[in-house]
């Protein structure tokens, strides 16, 4: 059962969509597949991965996904984040990747470009079969984050990014299961991603 501050976000989530209908921008950017109302994966948008390789939201479905918005100079938020979920990868079974996944998406792709993500991924060593590294061009990547409820902007301080926290868990089909703005429930986020990883494997 979703808690309070789950559903008023999947009531704005669906909110958010029904104006990209409305205005008739989801039309020209939805995939072609069916997807739930309420999934993330109706978005047409290509993202590029660290590796060069181009690919859309839906290309991810078939598993439960937990993601994320970061970027790559990040001091502060972003690291705790990261540590977040290699505590959680420490505490699945071994073959987890193969049922689930992780998604990065940077918020500055900017700076963050394929090369970047890739230094990114060899500085902090994330497996490729557990972790996928994204960019997009700045409209869909705004787009992307007012859909997963993260605002950011430039910092007045030191030309960074000043961002919200959020880790987003979809099942197979892109809805959104579970959100998490703090790293205060820990119990709570795995037990979610161990229930959507064996739900995965039926």
């Amino acid at each position: 059962m979703k808690s309070e501050p789950e559903k008023k976000f999947a009531n704005k989530f669906r909110a958010c969509f029904g104006i990209l209908l409305a205005t008739g921008f989801l039309s020209a950017h939805a995939a072609p597949q069916t997807f739930p109302d309420s999934s993330l994966y109706q978005l047409r948008s290509t993202w590029i991965t660290d590796a060069g390789q181009k690919l859309r939201l839906a290309d991810l479905q078939g598993k439960p996904r937990l993601f994320t918005m970061f970027f790559g100079s990040c001091q502060t938020a972003c690291p705790m984040v990261l540590a977040r979920l290699k505590l959680l990868e420490s505490k699945l079974p071994s073959d987890w990747e193969q049922r689930a996944g992780f998604v990065l998406v940077t918020m500055d792709p900017g700076r963050d470009d394929s090369g970047g993500l890739a230094a990114y991924r060899k500085q902090t060593d994330l497996r490729t079969d557990r972790y996928t590294l994204l960019r997009g061009n700045p409209e869909d990547t705004r787009e992307l984050a007012m859909l997963l409820g993260i605002a950011y902007g430039p910092s007045k301080k030191n030309g960074g990014i000043e961002h919200t926290v959020a880790m987003i868990l979809l099942d197979r089909k892109g809805r959104i299961i579970r959100r998490d703005e703090s790293l205060e429930d820990e119990e709570g986020q795995l037990k979610a991603l161990q229930s959507a990883i064996t739900d995965a494997g039926h």
